[in-house]
């Protein structure tokens, strides 16, 4: 019978050439020439990104080389200044400088120097392409950092997702990070992670066409 290729129940055949080995009969995702997948958030080989519990391994190249100090002076120069934008980039050249500094521990230097800058951790709900990750890599946290003038919010719609005190800002950002995409493809026809639309073996979704 007459169907259109979004109906048809038999499998797809592969036509045409491998583009790893140039053999016809496979495509390259089948390819036993393949080289082993490396997972796009540890870097390491041997299993799919979706599945990795791992720290994530951040790319760090195009960040200067700073000693502490010296990324620590870009911090309060941009305090000094107000400038949002150069703290956010001192922040990753001193998390580089002293990877073990911990949110926890920048927010409480930055109480000690009386600096302008506040890392307040917010409620926040995010889609399931993001992964909240902390500065030593850990994901899936459950706060978002936010970068602030003031440790009170300033805007009402802020107040309900804001920590009641100090202390407990101290406490969310122990478990706070920033959002980083998963790094794992989300299907657009039956909205899984892990394959995209091309690879779904779900029904297809007929999407209604809209004339003009």
């Amino acid at each position: 019978t007459r169907h259109n290729k979004s109906e048809c129940t038999k499998p797809r055949i592969f036509k045409g050439a491998c583009r790893i080995c140039n053999k016809e009969g496979h495509p390259a995702a089948e390819c036993p020439e393949k080289a082993p997948d490396v997972c796009k958030n540890c870097k390491m080989e041997g299993h799919k990104t979706m599945d990795c519990k791992e720290n994530r391994r951040f790319d760090l190249n195009h960040i200067p080389d700073k000693l502490p100090e010296e990324a620590w002076a870009i911090l309060k120069k941009a305090s000094d200044e107000r400038d949002l934008e150069d703290f956010r980039e001192g922040l990753k050249v001193y998390s580089k400088s002293l990877p073990q500094a911990t949110f926890v521990d920048i927010e409480n230097k930055l109480r000690e120097e009386d600096l302008n800058f506040y890392l307040i951790a917010l409620d926040k709900e995010v889609n399931d392409c993001i992964s909240l990750i902390d500065l030593q890599g850990k994901l899936n946290c459950t706060y978002v950092v936010g970068f602030f003038y003031s440790p009170k919010p300033q805007r009402a719609n802020l107040r309900e997702r804001w920590p009641s005190s100090v202390e407990e800002n101290l406490e969310r950002l122990a478990d706070a990070g920033l959002p980083y995409d998963r790094q794992v493809p989300k299907c657009n026809n039956c909205g899984a992670l892990g394959h995209t639309s091309r690879g779904c073996k779900e029904e297809r979704e007929e999407r209604e066409r809209v004339g003009v």
